[in-house]
């Protein structure tokens, strides 16, 4: 994602119902779909820094439990 595209989902994440619901109906079926390929970019962005932090928990949390046995 670049940053053209990162300002793009700014927009849509923060953007109110009022100014989606205009972006939606002026905005045609090509667009629409980016958006939502935005949108499933970032999940994927959400859930592998999720698994990740989780990964290094765990690490931290392995390494603190042989320390301190």
């Amino acid at each position: 994602m670049d940053e053209h595209d990162r300002k793009n989902l700014e927009f849509l994440l923060n953007a109110g119902p009022d100014v989606l619901a205009d972006w939606y109906t002026q905005m045609s079926a090509d667009d629409h779909r980016y958006a939502m390929e935005l949108l499933e970019l970032a999940q994927y962005e959400i859930i592998d820094m999720f698994v990740q932090t989780r990964a290094d928990c765990a690490d931290a949390n392995s390494l603190l439990k042989n320390i301190f046995q």
